[in-house]
């Protein structure tokens, strides 16, 4: 894929069918039960005719337009901040917007970038309402969710719950307990992964003396390499990426397969989507808490070249609510009284 200027070419998508007209038979006379069934058994034979052989393999069609609907870093925030000018956006708003943006969108890929566990201090607690967050995202349209370090931080058990709940995905996080693939495939054509930078997890203050003797961490830059044969068939591939912009752009030039990077670790947004290696690969910051859900529109023009258009949504303005997540957090409101949901 190369992402550049747009073209627009209106036949993109059109395709027409002209089947030729039978000529009349001159000496058959056929009543008009006879001529229906006729023209049903032509109509067999020409249906037959475009159809593959049994068994025969089909070549996914290229996509001409993809939507990326992506937001990161949320730690927790179940409910949105009252605090002005410091909005967060809240599950319900977050589930709502998504059911609504779908809708107008057929290609649309809805990511999650990690880091949306609990950071409340207590453990318990951390752990309780990082659970409640799985249950609500299990409620929204994901197609891939990352896993990043503060996952990690909350155990083999959580992790297993993820792993059974969420379509998450790494190329790197290997544990033979709870298995987690290391690539989906979304709308046929779209290679989705991510991958977690060890420095970020080795950071934390209780990685040496946590029981996590399962769980490896591969260099990134190898984990991606391995994938190389599986990113020929994709026509995009999407990295989630947990680390710093600076080692995105160290290990974006060994990796031109990867079209879209998505930098979702540190907390700056960007406007626009920058450009990195030599295949003009974007990098998306989609900001943090999950204040707002980043869109990024891909059109495609003639020559390969992809137009590129950028939108934030702010969830604190959005209207549009999803009661079922409204219940699930009323409900954990009334069993949980001591656990203080609001930001």
């Amino acid at each position: 894929m190369r992402i550049g200027r747009l073209v627009v070419n209106p036949l993109s998508r059109a395709c027409v069918l002209v089947a030729s007209r039978p000529s009349r038979p001159r000496s058959l006379n056929l009543s008009f039960l006879n001529l229906a069934l006729l023209c049903l058994f032509l109509s067999f034979l020409q249906a037959c005719a475009g159809a593959p052989p049994p068994g025969a393999e089909t070549t996914p069609s290229e996509l001409t337009s993809l939507e990326i609907l992506v937001q990161s870093d949320s730690r927790g925030e179940v409910y949105p901040c009252k605090c002005p000018g410091n909005p967060a956006g809240g599950l319900s708003r977050r589930s709502g917007l998504h059911k609504h943006l779908l809708a107008q969108y057929k290609n649309a890929l809805v990511l999650e970038g990690g880091d949306f566990s609990s950071e409340l201090p207590s453990s318990e607690e951390a752990l309780l309402v990082s659970q409640l967050m799985v249950e609500a995202m299990e409620l929204m349209p994901y197609h891939a969710v990352a896993i990043g370090s503060r996952e990690l931080f909350l155990g083999d058990s959580y992790l297993e719950q993820l792993a059974n709940s969420l379509p998450v995905v790494s190329a790197n996080l290997m544990g033979e307990k709870s298995p987690i693939p290391e690539l989906l495939w979304v709308h046929d054509r779209v290679l989705v992964t991510s991958i977690l930078d060890p420095l970020i997890y080795y950071e934390w203050e209780g990685a040496l003396t946590a029981e996590r003797s399962h769980i490896l961490i591969e260099d990134p830059s190898v984990a991606l390499g391995r994938l190389q044969d599986k990113t020929l068939q994709a026509q995009f591939t999407v990295v989630l990426a947990q680390m710093s912009l600076d080692r995105i752009l160290e290990l974006a030039p060994s990796h031109p397969e990867v079209d879209v990077w998505v930098q979702a670790h540190e907390p700056e947004k960007s406007e626009n989507p920058g450009r990195v290696g030599d295949q003009n690969a974007l990098v998306l910051e989609p900001g943090p808490r999950s204040r707002e859900i980043m869109g990024v529109f891909l059109t495609q023009g003639a020559e390969d070249d992809w137009d590129v258009r950028t939108r934030f949504w702010d969830l604190k303005r959005s209207m549009h609510l999803d009661q079922r997540v409204e219940s699930l957090l009323e409900t954990f409101k009334q069993a949980h009284p001591d656990i203080d949901l609001e930001p």
